[in-house]
């Protein structure tokens, strides 16, 4: 067994040229040591991305979730991996900043993380400009079967923090 360590990373005081990088350990110990396999490009052309993460998804394949700039949003992104430095095929949008509370300061959507229980993947995210008060979380829910079709995702209309308690069973 290997653990994997993604960071993001650039340019020293430009946050324009930051890119997901990652580590690998030697053995199955958490605390290393460590070695760098490269930088994530599913584009291949050095684009901007951030707060990667990955999934444990119900078909049990490997994929990246990020962040990345496009358009004047910070968009949630999804890719398949061949292994966790090299993704396979193009990434797919899954989010993008649709709601008021997403918007405050500038539209992100970023820090994808996946929450599962009861036989139910979530995906929790941050939403807003993060030097806001207004840095929100959201909540989308994998309701389809393929995490690469961005209509497989509902988005909670309002922010998680705001919720009476999580979403009740799937009818």
């Amino acid at each position: 067994m290997r653990w994997y360590l993604t960071y993001s990373a650039g340019v020293s005081a430009n946050i324009d040229h930051q890119h997901v990088h990652v580590l690998e350990s030697a053995g199955n110990n958490p605390l290393g040591p460590y070695t760098y396999k490269g930088q994530v490009d599913p584009y291949g052309d050095n684009r901007w991305m951030i707060d990667s993460s990955y999934p444990s998804m119900p078909d049990g394949r490997l994929y990246m979730l990020y962040s990345f700039w496009e358009g004047g949003t910070q968009n949630l992104y999804a890719v398949r991996m061949s292994n966790p430095w090299t993704p396979t095929g193009g990434a797919v949008r899954i989010a993008t900043p649709t709601y008021g509370w997403e918007k405050a300061g500038s539209g992100v959507n970023e820090g994808p993380t996946i929450l599962q229980h009861g036989g139910r993947t979530f995906l929790t995210f941050s939403a807003s400009h993060c030097d806001t008060p207004d840095y929100k979380l959201g909540l989308m829910e994998l309701t389809g079967g393929d995490p690469l079709a961005a209509g497989a995702w509902k988005k909670w209309p309002r922010t998680a923090a705001a919720a009476p308690g999580p979403p009740g069973p799937r009818r």
